[in-house]
């Protein structure tokens, strides 16, 4: 073979193909780079860049972009939080607050 089909694209994720003219987009000649990255809040597990073998196979499996998780905050003594976007993902937002005599030092 002389091309390899078209690479997967990762969902939440940017691919760039270079070094290759596509051929209606279908196949990739050999020598071929495609390159990932994840969008924000999305962590890239797996290769950043796969190349076409004569093969007509890529050198890498396609990588898969996780969602990135903080976990839950940790508690504070004699006070409490609520999350804001009810969510503990890249981003998301927390409100600490005191029990009544208390304040945030």
């Amino acid at each position: 073979p002389r091309a390899c089909g078209r690479p997967e694209q990762p969902p939440n994720s940017t691919m760039v193909v270079t070094n290759s003219p596509a051929n209606n987009g279908n196949t990739y000649q050999v020598g071929a780079t495609v390159s990932y990255s994840c969008n924000s809040g999305s962590l890239l597990i797996g290769p950043s860049t796969r190349t076409c073998l004569d093969t007509g196979f890529y050198n890498e499996f396609p990588p898969v972009c996780k969602s990135i998780e903080c976990g839950y905050p940790a508690g504070i003594k004699h006070g409490e939080y609520t999350l804001i976007n009810n969510t503990v993902s890249y981003l998301s937002q927390v409100l600490y607050s005191c029990e009544d005599g208390y304040e945030m030092t």
